[in-house]
């Protein structure tokens, strides 16, 4: 195949892929401010290392816990504790 064949094809190809992803743009407003406003449970688990995912370190107690701070600050969102999920956290 030459050049200018393979170049048509993918031009065809993403052309497609163009038109669907501005159509599908959308946006989502959440009304913080509402009365019967809910906010979204998350379970967040304790990060930890992928080669030794059993040990918990200081460090990624830290960091799980400014992760937790940082969802909660922005008062939509209440982290689930781990009793109710039966995590590690």
């Amino acid at each position: 195949m030459n050049f200018q064949r393979i170049t048509y094809i993918v031009f065809l190809t993403l052309l497609p892929v163009l038109f669907l992803t501005s159509m599908a743009r959308a946006r989502v407003y959440l009304d913080i401010t509402s009365p019967d406003f809910r906010k979204v449970p998350f379970a967040v688990p304790y990060i930890s290392n992928k080669n030794n995912p059993g040990d918990t370190t200081k460090a990624d107690r830290d960091l799980t816990g400014l992760l937790v701070k940082a969802l909660e600050f922005h008062g939509f969102i209440s982290v689930t504790s781990a009793e109710k999920y039966g995590g590690s956290m």
